[in-house]
């Protein structure tokens, strides 16, 4: 298992990176709702997030960086960290999924991250899924982990893409109501499938807000990324100064 081996220099590198020329190059806004930290920023953090693009950890990373007190580490196929061993220095730690082994080493490692009073972020659903596959399943590990510390609060959180009147997409992350049980009394896989039914139900819903073009402050979202220049952008500027030197020489 590959451990998380957090820089804080490389972190501030990365985080600028990300914020000034990754992101923005990709996409023309990132909006989110809710609050990541949880009421009591003494208590640590579960949150299970759907997983459905490559993005995910990237958003995640800014969006926590941004919006976010606390101290985050991430669950990341080991096969990908062994590959981009970089985002060790970020906070992602492994799981070997092949493995019985691994996973519970992983789970493991992950409870005592969040016994020591950081937040962890998780793909419960195991791997990479479209948004509209339905139903949502989670992975018991997530069961396994909460019934392991059953003192975190779960954080559920969605992301939704779309793309609209302009030439990159737009992504939208929805940080739910904090979920405080005593996961000590659920059994593992009840707990997996009735988080998994929760955060399909926001799932939905945030969805629907983004057809029916409701991604805005007066739904509560709010942007965490700079409105960035795109080749539509930057035509009707063209346009716009046209006119002007043609008004300019009429006038002449």
């Amino acid at each position: 298992m590959l451990q998380a081996r957090k820089s804080k220099w490389f972190n501030a590198l990365f985080h600028a990176y990300n914020k000034h020329y990754l992101l923005p190059r990709h996409f023309d806004q990132i909006l989110l709702r809710g609050e990541l930290d949880p009421p009591d920023l003494r208590r640590p953090a579960l949150y299970a997030m759907n997983h459905s693009s490559w993005w995910d950890g990237l958003l995640m990373y800014h969006a926590v960086k941004e919006r976010s007190a606390g101290d985050h580490f991430i669950m990341m196929d080991e096969r990908q960290l062994s590959k981009f061993r970089f985002f060790q220095k970020l906070g992602a730690f492994s799981i070997h999924k092949q493995s019985m082994k691994g996973i519970l080493r992983s789970l493991h490692y992950a409870s005592e991250l969040m016994e020591q009073g950081k937040s962890v972020w998780i793909f419960p659903q195991g791997d990479i899924y479209h948004n509209d596959v339905r139903p949502l399943h989670f992975q018991p590990g997530i069961g396994y982990l909460l019934s392991r510390s059953p003192s975190p609060i779960v954080i559920p959180v969605t992301t939704v893409f779309s793309m609209t009147y302009v030439q990159k997409p737009v992504a939208t992350m929805w940080a739910g109501t904090p979920i405080e049980e005593d996961w000590s009394s659920t059994r593992r896989r009840e707990s997996s499938a009735w988080l998994a039914a929760r955060l399909e139900q926001q799932l939905d819903r945030h969805k629907a807000l983004v057809v029916e073009d409701q991604c805005g402050p007066q739904s509560g979202f709010n942007s965490i990324l700079k409105k960035s220049s795109s080749t539509d952008a930057l035509f009707e500027d063209f346009q716009r100064r046209t006119q002007w030197w043609k008004r300019f020489f009429k006038s002449s």
